[in-house]
């Protein structure tokens, strides 16, 4: 995970099919965020290499905070 401009970018290693890469990075920042994996949830682009990811219980700042901690602590 690295920030870019208010933006996370990751990197999965599984497979854009039957969703398991949606499911990897819902997975991904649930753990990095300490959620519940029902507290993060794909909006939009589940076909598309750019998503978008609703975190509940976390405003925007607070989330991109916390997952650009977690990308440091993994470098």
């Amino acid at each position: 995970m690295v920030e870019e401009d208010g933006r996370i970018k990751v990197t999965l290693m599984a497979p854009p099919q039957d969703g398991k890469a949606n499911e990897s990075l819902t997975r991904l920042i649930s753990d990095a965020l300490g959620l519940s994996k029902r507290a993060v949830r794909l909006i939009f682009g589940e076909k598309s290499r750019e998503k978008g990811i609703e975190v509940v219980g976390l405003n925007h700042d607070e989330a991109i905070r916390l997952l650009s901690q977690s990308a440091a602590r993994k470098r």
